[in-house]
């Protein structure tokens, strides 16, 4: 058994499903359930001995009939995953082909390939298949989306980039698993209460170890000329002692940053090229229209197109000098990622970040390690 003063083991997540309900006097002694706190146990030790751990961890019936079941019946729900059916299986493992390399993002240390976060928050780009989305979340229980962040970690994936909306279930993981994932929270401003901060503070106080504004937070400000909101966002960021990032999916938005003098310590664009099907004509592109309306005219911008203009975006990240990490490399599943990994780092990018279900990790593990031992087309020097 693991010793519980590491952080991790099944001692601590059965502790922490039995207090996880208290009694609450003041609502007449029904059972409420507290507001998640981030860990506060955190250590120093190793990514490796944290992996074995896991591993060790992984190897029992983990959130299985006892663990899970346990949760579902704290929880009041309708336990469905009876049976010692549910284990985490970990044999993939075996196939890695070596250590994932790693950067560095301020004084982060960060695996060259990041778990992207919409399929934990259960979002997708469907283009025009309605059920996608549906189907991811029905596929990525809370329950699943436990496995998937552990499996990754023993992959040696050591980040997540997440939506704000995710940050509870992060903290929820990290709780219960003594996880020490590096969480990239995405964040928004409250333009309805002009309030920038709001979204920044909540992160910071759920325990998220990087925060970068929302891509297209970031688009919208730079379209509807309110750049100061970015900047105020950034000096808080980094007033408060945290590294900043700034996403887009239009690199205009990066330009127009960049031009008034908001660099941030990292840049997350999306990051592919244009030759699939389902992408759009050039000619009838436009700047800011990803998030925006979506034609049902075929050669017009209908959930299938993030890079706009992939020349444009690679001259960009060639001249930043702060890492970047591309983002939508497959084009949300239109490019197969030993050709999307490829072009990105090859056209710069210090990272990715993708979005994995459990049992694309390890094969996304080596090809990215297959990618990085053969970059003869990357000019970009290193950045992190």
């Amino acid at each position: 058994m693991v010793s519980s003063r590491r952080g991790y083991g099944i001692d601590r997540l059965i502790s922490w499903i039995s207090h996880k309900k208290t009694q609450d006097p003041a609502a007449g002694g029904e059972l409420i359930e507290p507001a998640v706190q981030p860990p506060d146990d955190r250590d120093s030790r190793g990514t490796s001995s944290r992996r074995e751990v896991l591993k060790n961890l992984a190897t029992l019936p983990f959130l299985g009939a006892l663990g899970w079941g346990t949760v579902s019946h704290a929880r009041k729900q309708v336990d469905v995953m009876s049976g010692a059916t549910i284990q985490l299986n970990f044999s993939s493992l075996g196939e890695l082909k070596g250590e994932l390399p790693v950067g560095k993002i301020g004084d982060q240390e960060i695996s060259r390939l990041v778990l992207g976060g919409n399929l934990v928050g259960g979002w997708a780009h469907s283009r025009d298949l309605r059920y996608v989305s549906s189907l991811f979340k029905a596929y990525n229980t809370e329950h699943k989306v436990y496995e998937t962040l552990m499996l990754a970690e023993q992959a040696g994936i050591n980040a997540v980039n997440i939506g704000f909306a995710t940050i509870e279930l992060m903290a929820r993981y990290r709780k219960a698993t003594g996880s020490r994932i590096k969480v990239i929270c995405q964040v928004h401003p409250d333009m309805e209460n002009n309030d920038y901060l709001v979204n920044i503070n909540k992160a910071i106080d759920y325990g998220v170890d990087i925060i970068q504004i929302q891509g297209n937070q970031v688009d919208w400000a730079v379209r509807d000329n309110r750049i100061e909101v970015i900047e105020k966002m950034m000096g808080h960021i980094r007033s408060q002692g945290f590294v900043a990032g700034l996403g887009a999916h239009t690199v205009d938005s990066l330009i127009a940053c960049e031009e008034d003098g908001i660099i941030p310590d990292y840049y997350m664009k999306t990051m592919h090229h244009d030759n699939y099907w389902s992408a759009h004509p050039r000619e009838n592109r436009f700047p800011f229209e990803v998030d925006g309306k979506r034609h049902l005219d075929h050669n017009r911008f209908h959930d299938n197109l993030f890079c706009l203009f992939p020349e444009k975006t690679v001259d960009f990240v060639n001249r930043a000098r702060v890492p970047v990490m591309g983002f939508k490399v497959l084009a949300a599943g239109a490019i197969e990622p030993s050709d999307g990994f490829r072009w990105a780092f090859e056209n710069g990018a210090d990272f990715i970040c993708v979005g994995m279900f459990d049992f694309q990790i390890v094969e996304d593990v080596n090809i990215t390690i297959d990618v990085l031992n053969n970059l003869p087309g990357r000019k970009r020097e290193w950045y992190g």
